[in-house]
């Protein structure tokens, strides 16, 4: 399946959208296919259009598929080229928010996944004040490696930037990533007879495996929230192999939040469980994290950030 047509709003000359409206709304824009409570494989997906769209009317947005309510699903082979383009034209009332470069979904096995479309998004209005702690997640292929499935051979050449006008409130986390949000395949070790305790170097791959990121990330705004950005994952709770970043990971966000943190590496932001474990990765990008307030923290790394935080933000325990 290929698409080589833009896609674009347009609104009737005087119309507008109310508050309410927009609360109510659920808009999923993939460039090629969205798919719903469909099991099986799907391979050859490509999209080669922009994506020129309202971000404060939009959930979801990828460059090629987004697949809801499935078991399992094995993708081959999805390419995009396509830029997507993204501002925002009213206030925006939305919890969540997630932008991918190619695809978003659950339960899927990847395989040959590639994006060269840059992924521009420019904040111009405030968040509405039913925003309270809400999420903005922007990565360049996929949101997750899920139980039993693994993703393999996959490349980003995209830029990702998220500029937000200093004149508006966000209420939001913003989470940036130039390959994926988690990996997240714990049963990958039994599957695979791995000792998680063990040191023992083996040749054995791991759930996410030969990527590349080129693309550059760049978050820039004053968030009253979090933001973490990194050249490969936010979160890596497996094995993660032959991962190279070669992007700059820019992350200056003068975060207005108390216990802010502002955190940028060149692989992974955090290591959560006894299984998170990366080889045969490396950076080349600069990294960069900045705040001039004097509120949280920030935090850079070349390579993996932190080992001591759970994906809710608490503190890891002895117990």
């Amino acid at each position: 399946l290929t698409n080589q047509g833009s896609l674009s709003f347009i609104y009737p000359v005087g119309s507008s959208l109310t508050s309410l409206e927009l609360s109510q709304m659920d808009v999923n824009v993939s460039g090629v296919l969205t798919t719903d409570l469909v099991d099986g494989q799907i391979e050859g997906l490509f999209n080669m259009a922009n994506l020129n769209l309202d971000l404060d009317i939009i959930d979801r947005i990828s460059g090629t598929l987004i697949v809801k309510n499935t078991n399992s699903i094995n993708l081959f082979q999805s390419y995009n080229t396509g830029n997507i383009n993204l501002e925002t034209k009213n206030e925006l009332e939305q919890s969540q928010l997630m932008i991918s470069g190619n695809v978003i979904g659950t339960n899927i096995s990847f395989e040959h996944l590639h994006n060269e479309g840059n992924i521009t998004i420019d904040i111009n209005h405030s968040t509405s004040l039913s925003v309270v702690n809400g999420n903005l997640y922007v990565f360049g292929l996929f949101n997750e490696i899920s139980q039993n499935q693994k993703a393999v051979n996959g490349y980003n050449g995209g830029n990702i930037s998220i500029l937000q006008n200093p004149a508006t409130v966000l209420n939001y986390n913003v989470y940036a990533s130039g390959l994926a949000y988690k990996n997240s395949n714990t049963n990958y070790f039994s599957e695979n007879s791995i000792n998680p305790a063990s040191i023992e170097i083996s040749d054995i791959v791991g759930s996410m495996d030969n990527f590349i990121n080129d693309g550059d990330v760049t978050i820039s705004g004053s968030f009253n929230g979090h933001s973490i950005a990194s050249g490969a994952l936010i979160i890596n709770e497996s094995s993660l192999t032959g991962v190279a970043n070669l992007g700059n990971i820019t992350n200056k966000n003068n975060v207005t939040l108390a216990s802010g943190r502002v955190e940028a590496s060149g692989i992974v932001c955090m290591m959560i469980g006894q299984y998170a474990r990366v080889k045969d990765s490396a950076n080349y990008g600069d990294i960069i994290a900045v705040s001039t307030t004097a509120n949280g923290y920030t935090l850079a790394s070349g390579v993996v950030g932190r080992n001591d935080k759970l994906e809710n933000g608490s503190n890891v325990s002895s117990g």
